[in-house]
């Protein structure tokens, strides 16, 4: 199939924070649900998805690095298996292997209920080490993916984030110096 720019979708934003129910579910923001219907109607023409998918909106749950779970809309999966199959070069080929059949044997298909809910797997919960007390959950996204961490642990990361954002954002979002310019491409102006 092979991923391109026209079939995938790209999201930023949301840092929600979202309730679970009793079976781990939880439901996509209203306006999430939106922008990714528009988004999914956009690539179809591009994608082997069928026609109705827009509607059901289909996932791949996957595990997550530092405790979290990674949600990937479906036509974004080759995205975090492109890595996996075609890996930097250097790395010792027996680790990769183990880390792709543990991530392999984790990745779960999902679709949207009508509700536009989604349930945990059990098998990620175990991963991400989201205990029967997690009944809250932060929903990130991050682009070609989306991440999903516990609510706590969220509020924690949060307060160091920040600083870092004051350390650096002034160096990273007013970059512009005089004179500098003049070499920049018209549309990053």
């Amino acid at each position: 199939m092979g991923a391109n720019e026209q079939s995938l979708i790209e999201i930023f934003g949301l840092g929600d924070e979202l309730s679970l129910d009793a079976r781990k579910r939880f439901r996509l923001p209203d306006a999430l649900v939106d922008e990714l219907r528009r988004a999914y109607g956009q690539i179809a023409p591009h994608t082997d998805l069928p026609a109705d998918a827009v509607n059901r909106l289909p996932f791949y749950f996957a595990p997550g690095t530092n405790g979290r779970i990674f949600l990937y809309p479906a036509p974004n999966i080759e995205v975090a298996t492109a890595r996996f199959e075609r890996p930097p070069a250097g790395m010792d080929p027996a680790r990769v292997r183990k880390a792709r059949d543990y991530f392999y044997g984790l990745l779960r298909f999902a679709e949207a209920d009508r509700q536009s809910r989604l349930q945990l797997p059990e098998a990620l919960r175990q991963h991400a080490e989201f205990g029967d007390d997690v009944d809250r959950i932060v929903l990130t996204c991050r682009g070609r993916w989306f991440m999903i961490s516990k609510a706590a642990s969220e509020r924690e990361q949060t307060t160091e984030r920040r600083a870092a954002f004051e350390e650096c954002s002034e160096d990273l979002l007013d970059w512009v110096e005089p004179g500098e310019a003049a070499g920049l491409d018209e549309e990053l102006l």
